[in-house]
């Protein structure tokens, strides 16, 4: 290091220049300590486990676990079983068509077992569509069709009913 100034503090600024150092001139000594990082200390993730079951213990495949506020999720397996990262005090998800949604919040690392119950009013909600029902007629007419064009040859226009095809 050099240094033409010839002044201490120009030389005590160079050599500490980047580090925790400080210094402190009294009374021409000169007193050297250290700064206090300001090391914010992140909450680290943990590997939170758990298992959903209905009222009846019996698992409940693919409920939908997820850490709140966030994008991370989780759906359950076969067993009723899963995983997800997440940070202590965050808190969880559980929702399942069905089935009234729960929150959970993540206190350590121990394995949740969560149970839950049917909500009755959700299920009065699910419409269950059957998209075969109302296409019968359809159906048939394709089938009229391809047997008119069979029969006839031609590509020409048809009605049917369901007793026969003219």
């Amino acid at each position: 290091m050099r240094n033409n100034s010839g002044k201490i503090l120009d030389i005590l600024d160079e050599v500490f220049k980047g580090t925790n150092i400080t210094y402190t001139v009294v009374d021409k000594q000169i007193i050297l300590s250290t700064n206090k990082l300001n090391v914010t200390e992140q909450d680290p993730t943990i590997q939170v486990k758990g298992t959903v079951k209905d009222t009846k213990g019996e698992p409940l495949i693919g409920v939908n676990v997820k850490v709140k506020g966030t994008t991370t999720g989780a759906i359950t397996d076969f067993d009723g079983n899963f995983q997800i990262q997440a940070k202590k005090g965050a808190v969880l998800e559980i929702s399942y068509i069905g089935y009234a949604s729960q929150e959970v919040k993540v206190t350590d690392n121990k394995s949740l077992s969560i149970v839950m119950t049917e909500d009755a009013k959700v299920l009065n909600e699910v419409v269950v569509t059957a998209l075969g029902i109302k296409t019968r007629n359809q159906v048939f007419d394709i089938q009229c069709a391809a047997d008119w064009r069979r029969r006839s040859g031609k590509g020409e226009r048809y009605e049917c009913d369901e007793q026969s095809c003219r």
